[in-house]
């Protein structure tokens, strides 16, 4: 109970204190104590945090009156992978060999519009077009091949349709008038963002009770680093005050409240979202700390001899078990050693009972860090991850770049020798590289070096879609009226849907099954190329497209 009781108490006042971690180089400090450290390796986050912000707002122009992005998702099957889905399907699937979407979205003024197209083999079967007022939070959604009306919802239409789901209160992504240009605007810079990081950890650092500093080795498998641990303790009692000691701070801080009610009045304008966010700090420590309160929570960070801090530690003690005499120990733990090229590295998380663990090394060539790594719950092995030319000198400014493969252990099957052996067969492989104004990955499914199946996705920026007058949209109809639904569907005209499914090469028979719901039983059970059931007759503009 005691142990719940602190890490409640430390849990949201205390994300902050585990922004103290820099991999930057960084100047040596002549005072060698834990607070002047601690803010040390504060400041070298920020400014990367700041950075890696900056680099990721330099992909859209905040003053541009819209912007957008473009995602193309793909999924590539290789042929050798057909008799198997064609086992599960009970039909012949070597026909199927790519499924793509391409999604492009923009924001305009009041409005979001998003174009999805869907593509099978590369042949494009029907786009589907969405577009909401995120003033009113009002939907429209228009498939153009089937039909030339839209589709109108509202909020009041999804709460109605979720009503049965937790939404823990939220009723739509935009909040009533959300301007996406004045959002924009109105985000912190990076300047702000280093600033604000460094004023408040450095509150939480200076509440230490004690600190200390030890000489202690760090060691990461193939790499081991020579560093001093700089350690705060903080008692319950400080913890609980920490809330009014932030609230105070944030009282009279006009950078922050500024950049707050900038961004309260664009979510909750009817409210003051400043004096919201200060009572939720008092109130965050109201609580009375028991005279008797055991336990403590420690922050350390490992500072190498240029100055480098190589790791970090949060750990939270929450007293002793009277009955079985052990410590209760949470504690979360970045450790990375570097010596000459290698590079070490070692990330773990413990809840006093069991603990998750990353482990290895790399070494680093021309910029590039080429090792092996291992995942572990408690002593058994779950995965192999293998690195390959990792950018470290663009990981810097934010970016990604590297390649990853991971392959299932023993551990990830327990005792069960045939599950692993079949997992064993295949490796995961991901190509990665996301950079500021791009982001492409590659996802593998590999056996026997060939790639059965293959995801890519790629991001762009782009503002290429169009987005009608909403005010002056002709044939919408209402999802919440039925006559109105019902005219819809009287404008339907799957004719070029069908011709493009079969143009992919979609099979006449599972074209049927889609179709007709009570027929896929039977269309399923005949081999392929089989005649269909004399009672179920094709359709003629079927019957036509595959004439032509």
């Amino acid at each position: 109970m005691k142990q719940r009781h602190l890490i409640r108490k430390s849990a949201a006042v205390f994300t902050a204190a585990a922004l103290g971690l820099s991999a930057a180089p960084v100047s040596v400090w002549a005072e060698n104590d834990y607070k002047t450290q601690a803010k040390d390796s504060l400041a070298g986050f920020a400014k990367d945090i700041a950075k890696q912000y900056e680099s990721s707002m330099s992909a859209a122009d905040t003053n541009a009156d819209s912007f957008g992005v473009k995602m193309n998702l793909g999924l590539s099957i290789d042929p050798s992978v057909a008799p198997m889905l064609s086992s599960l399907a009970g039909m012949d699937m070597s026909w199927l060999s790519k499924i793509s979407i391409i999604a492009d979205e923009k924001f305009q003024d009041n409005a979001l519009g998003i174009k999805y197209d869907i593509q099978l083999n590369d042949t494009e079967i029907s786009p589907v077009n969405l577009y909401i007022d995120t003033a009113t939070s009002d939907m429209y959604v228009n498939v153009p091949t089937i039909s030339d009306g839209y589709v109108y919802g509202n909020d009041k239409l999804l709460i109605e349709e979720t009503a049965d789901m937790d939404t823990e209160g939220d009723t739509f992504i935009f909040p009533k008038g959300f301007s996406i240009n004045e959002y924009m605007k109105n985000l912190p810079s990076a300047k702000d963002v280093e600033e604000l990081l460094n004023r408040y950890g450095s509150i939480l650092i200076d509440k230490a009770d004690e600190t200390e500093a030890v000489e202690e080795a760090i060691y990461a498998l193939g790499a081991e680093q020579n560093c001093t641990r700089y350690t705060g303790y903080y008692l319950p009692s400080t913890i609980n005050s920490m809330g009014k000691e932030l609230a105070a701070a944030a009282k009279e801080d006009a950078q922050l409240k500024q950049l707050i009610e900038n961004l309260g009045s664009l979510y909750a304008p009817e409210e003051d979202l400043f004096e919201s966010f200060i009572a939720d700090l008092e109130s965050s420590g109201s609580d009375e700390v028991p005279s008797d309160e055991e336990g403590f929570l420690t922050f350390s960070v490992w500072k190498d001899e240029s100055g480098r801090t190589a790791g970090f530690e949060i750990s939270v003690f929450g007293g002793t078990d009277p009955q079985t005499g052990e410590d209760s120990v949470v504690s979360f733990v970045y450790q990375n050693p570097q010596q000459e090229n290698n590079s070490g590295l070692s990330i773990s998380f413990s809840d006093g009972t069991n603990y998750l663990d990353l482990q290895g090394s790399g070494t680093i060539t021309d910029g590039k860090l080429n090792g092996m790594y291992t995942l572990h719950y408690n002593s058994d092995i779950l995965f192999h991850v293998n690195v390959t030319d990792y950018d470290t000198e663009a990981a810097k400014s934010g970016s990604i770049i590297g390649k990853y493969s991971f392959k299932a252990a023993e551990g990830l099957a327990g005792a069960n020798e045939e599950l692993y052996s079949m997992l064993s067969a295949f490796t995961l492989d991901a190509d990665v590289n996301i950079q500021a104004a791009e982001q492409n990955y590659s996802l593998s499914l590999v056996s026997n070096d060939t790639a059965l199946a293959t995801l890519d996705i790629n991001t762009v920026p782009s503002c290429d879609m169009e987005i009608p007058d909403l005010s002056a949209l002709e044939n919408v109809y209402d999802a919440s009226d039925e006559t109105s639904m019902n005219e819809f569907a009287a404008t339907l005209n799957l004719e070029p849907v069908l011709n493009n499914l079969l143009t992919a090469g979609m099979p006449e028979e599972l074209l049927m099954a889609l179709l007709y719901n009570d027929a896929t039983e039977d269309v399923c059970a005949e081999e392929p190329g089989t005649e269909l059931p004399s009672e179920t007759e094709v359709p003629a503009d079927i019957a036509t497209a595959e004439a032509a």
